[in-house]
Parts: structure tokens; sequence; C-alpha cells
């Protein structure tokens, strides 16, 4: 990795981590109804049962517990020809249902969901999400188990606390430019430390720092990001397309087929300089 000194790499680091907070804007909460069962009724048939409130902070889920959650949400004006997502935080693995439809799953490596790409307002949806609490500590890893030792250890406390469930404006531009800083940041790690490349991705990179402005208010702030993007574009093809000459060149090495490698190199020395 091409080293521009600790500062500029603490600078980078600041404004990477700084980017995940832009990814979307909190528009409003959700507060749900609750039940709970160890079977699998439908969403509607679950509806009919005893419902109790669900207040942010409630614990929930016993062995094997299924919990279902239910909630209107009316979305404000700024969410007018937005994509909208809901960041649903009951806790388990989820299923989320809106107006009668499945949209996605909430669960370890997935924290929201889209509820609408193009948003009205006062649009409403009909949440219903099936939450699975799980059954305690997960033993799949730990190898053989003899029959003398339980292989599922009783659960004694609830598995789950409900936290502050959110519907959001979903910031396209911001998410895209986190795209591609992470993919520079990753090539620059991996690249030689005296390549050409690596310095050029690492300047692109440092160059990210000084046009994203998250200090600007809303606006602007986005039309940083944009233009952080066009810089950062300048480098991501060429980039990209180097680690994609090299992993061809390895595989033609490791075939020996040395005149595929020149006519390659020929050819995109051609393409490259127009001649």
């Amino acid at each position: 990795m091409y080293d521009l000194g600790r500062q500029i790499r603490q600078r980078f680091e600041m404004w990477k981590d700084e980017l995940k907070n832009h990814l979307y804007t909190p528009v409003g909460t959700v507060s749900f109804q609750f039940c709970t069962t160890l079977g699998h009724p439908a969403p509607d048939e679950a509806e009919k049962m005893p419902l109790s409130p669900c207040p942010v902070g409630a614990k929930w889920g016993g062995m094997w517990e299924y919990g279902w959650f239910f909630a209107d949400v009316t979305l404000p004006e700024s969410c007018e020809g937005q994509r909208v997502v809901l960041f649903s935080r009951i806790g388990g693995e989820q299923l989320v249902y809106a107006n009668g439809k499945a949209i996605g799953s909430v669960d370890l490596k997935h924290a929201y969901v889209t509820l609408t790409r193009a948003g009205r307002a006062g649009e409403t949806f009909h949440l219903q999400i099936e939450s699975y609490a799980g059954h305690g500590l997960r033993l799949e890893t730990l190898g053989p188990c003899p029959p003398e030792r339980p292989a599922i250890p009783p659960v004694k406390e609830p598995q789950c606390t409900v936290g502050e469930t959110v519907i959001a404006v979903w910031n396209e531009d911001a998410y895209q430019l986190m795209l591609d800083v992470e993919a520079l940041d990753s090539l620059q790690r991996i690249l030689p430390d005296n390549s050409l490349r690596a310095l050029r991705v690492a300047e692109a990179l440092d160059r990210f720092t000084r046009i994203a402005d998250f200090e600007l208010p809303h606006g602007p702030r986005e039309e940083s990001f944009r233009a952080a993007r066009e810089a950062l574009r300048q480098k991501m093809k060429p980039a990209l397309y180097s680690q994609q000459a090299a992993r061809l060149v390895q595989r033609l090495e490791k075939s020996g087929r040395l005149w595929q490698i020149c006519y390659y190199c020929i050819r995109a020395y051609l393409s490259r300089t127009g001649a």
C-alpha cells in the first residue's frame, strides 16, 4: 500500500467513517403492536391474535419463539419522490411485509428494507413483520456433541431487545460515493508500494477528502458528494482495468501460453495509444 503519511491516512479514515453517517436521513419513528407465538401463522392470522404495545427497550423472545409486529406508516412531505427505507430494530431475524407483500428481510447482514423507490407524501404502508427470536447459543461451530451434553442449551432470558425503528430517506449520492471510496481503498491496499498506479489511487483518495464537505447544509453537501464521485471516476476505470489485466496475465502465465501474454500486452498498448 502506498503511504502518503500518517496525517493524510488518518484524515482519509475519518472522512470515510463520516461518510457512512450520510447514507440516509431519518424522517420518522415507528411504534409497533406485537404478539409472540411458537406457531407459524400467516400475517393476517397473526394480526388477529391479542396484541400488546411494543415500547423501545422491551424484551421478548423465548426459545424457538416468533414475534409478530404490526404498524402503519405514513410518509411525510420530505419523502416526495425519494427512495424510502425502513430500519427495523425490533430484534431477531425478520421477514418484512408491506401492504400484504414480502419486501425483504432484516438480519445480521441486512439492516434495512426499501419501502418505495419513489415515495409520495401521505402514502401509507401497513407493516407486518415476522421475527424469529432464535434458540439460544449457536453451537454449529463447536464440532461433535456427545449425547450426555445438550446440543442446544436452554434459554433462560429473553433473547431480543426492541430498539428504535425508523423510516429514512436514502441518499444514493453518498452511497455510490462510499462504494467508489471502498473500491479504491481496497485496491490501493494490495498494489505494490512502488506502483505509479498506487500513487495515483492514493492521491485520488486524498482528493476525495478535499472535495466532500460534510459541514455544508443539505443540497450543497450532496453536490460535493457528486463532485467527489466525478473526481474518483477518473481513477476508477483505469485502476479496475489494470486489475483485470493483471489477473488475466497471471492465468496465462500459469498455463504457459506466453504468446497470448505478448498478444494481450500489444493489444492493450495499441488501444491506449490509439495507434
